[in-house]
């Protein structure tokens, strides 16, 4: 996809990574017209960060007219030429217990920004509306890119053996996230005997000490850091997804276990409805029991044929390209008028 537009467009690649928003802006990055210029570095919201985007705000106004886009939340500061930011969720603010400096950030670095931005880009409709809200933006001024599921996450293909029926938690462990309901739920529910419950990343303690609370550190599994090319296998070989989030923006992998033909156990909260429809089991994330009742019904038969040809017939409504596509075309309006 080449698009021909006049101001120099200065990405800012700091976000790609495995996380969330690092998928997102590693996707966007690709439709990037020829001629992009990569912002390179540290953590975006890191007083490196900060430093980083000082010294290309100096050089971009020594190379003339250019605009900025961000695909995550952290604006570029000291930039005076138009910008573009992405805002997945508001996250930090609906979660109590954030800390102080991080509400500051938004209140007083985020929202300015977001208000002088040209466009602010967002994930859901659910996510456009409350940015919209809270940041004072004209509703016309956010727009709902959406995400993308890869090709590589589908029903076909080779699945991932723990040697016994497992469910599988990818994400961090955010208060949001949910993860001590998670433990208990799963140590409340009748489930098929030596289930097991398997989260990406290290060994953690503070998930061993919950689950032995309730009496299943014997059944908790720690994947590692998973590759990029291992998940679609470890999303098949699962029995289920389990994403009992508080708040989501748009809840991704949801949708990356809907397109492998996985039942999705989630809370029946902000985007998630929007983004699955019915491909997916819902819980009420604040009930331990309600959790524990939607992991039994991702095992039952009715569950399972479901989540087979629902789930991929969901997740085709949601591709990268489509994204990128979205993308550009507020670029272009943009930087043509830059």
């Amino acid at each position: 996809m080449v698009i021909h537009v006049p101001a120099l467009l200065v990405f800012d690649a700091r976000w790609i990574g495995s996380h969330g928003i690092g998928r997102f802006a590693g996707e966007v990055r690709k439709a990037m017209p020829p001629g992009t210029r990569d912002l390179r570095g540290e953590d975006p919201v890191s007083l490196s960060g900060v430093w980083q985007s000082l010294r290309a705000a100096v050089n971009m106004a020594m190379r003339g007219r250019s605009m900025f886009y961000s695909p995550g939340f952290a604006p570029p500061i000291f930039w005076r030429g138009p910008i573009v930011l992405t805002v997945h969720d508001l996250m930090h603010l609906d979660v109590h217990d954030s800390p102080v400096h991080v509400r500051a950030f938004y209140r007083w670095i985020v929202r300015p920004h977001l208000r002088r931005a040209r466009a602010v880009l967002t994930v859901s409709e659910e996510s456009r509306r409350r940015v919209a809200t809270w940041a004072g933006v004209p509703l016309e001024r956010v727009h709902n890119v959406g995400n993308g599921v890869d090709d590589c996450y589908r029903a076909d293909g080779p699945s991932l053996d723990l040697g016994a029926p497992y469910i599988f938690y990818i994400g961090n462990h955010k208060p949001h996230k949910n993860v001590p309901r998670l433990i208990a739920a799963f140590g409340q529910a009748e489930l098929p005997e030596g289930t097991l419950l398997a989260f990406s990343g290290p060994r953690n303690e503070t998930i061993l000490d919950l689950a032995r609370q309730v009496g299943v550190e014997a059944r908790v599994r720690f994947l590692g850091m998973i590759p990029e090319a291992e998940l679609p296998a470890t999303y098949r070989g699962a029995s289920a997804l389990a994403m009992p989030s508080i708040h989501e923006g748009f809840g991704l992998p949801g949708l990356e276990a809907a397109a492998s033909g996985t039942p999705a156990v989630v809370g029946q909260t902000s985007a998630m409805p929007e983004v699955l429809g019915e491909a997916a089991v819902y819980v009420d994330a604040m009930s331990t029991p309600s959790i524990a009742r939607g992991l039994e019904r991702a095992f039952t038969d009715e569950a399972i044929l479901f989540a087979q040809t629902e789930g991929p017939r969901r997740a085709e409504l949601y591709n990268w390209e489509d994204v990128g596509k979205r993308v550009i075309r507020i670029l272009d309006a943009v930087r043509a008028g830059a």
